[in-house]
């Protein structure tokens, strides 16, 4: 095992995905009101502020064309269940 330590102090990562075409580890928390993306190969982190506080993210999925699709509530709690996206620009899949 390799541990990695968030940037957020207790972000409580509920989920994660790897993206593998872009080197890139992406996070869910449930704590930060963000989602974190790893670059794999230097290990440095981004965090995307979530739309809404008090988001837990709890599914989350990597497109073909490197956007990430978030569903994310809050149980119990005031945050409606959403879909958001990340959108980073990459145009087409890479081939």
């Amino acid at each position: 095992f390799t541990a990695f330590p968030l940037p957020i102090a207790d972000a409580v990562p509920y989920i994660v995905r790897v993206d593998e075409r872009r080197g890139t580890l992406w996070i869910g928390t449930a704590a930060a009101d963000a989602t974190l993306a790893m670059d794999m190969r230097s290990g440095a982190f981004t965090a995307y502020p979530s739309p809404s506080r008090g988001a837990l993210v709890r599914h989350m999925t990597v497109a073909p064309n490197g956007d990430v699709w978030l569903a994310y509530g809050a149980s119990p709690g005031p945050v409606p269940a959403t879909v958001a996206r990340i959108s980073l620009g990459y145009g087409a899949a890479p081939q």
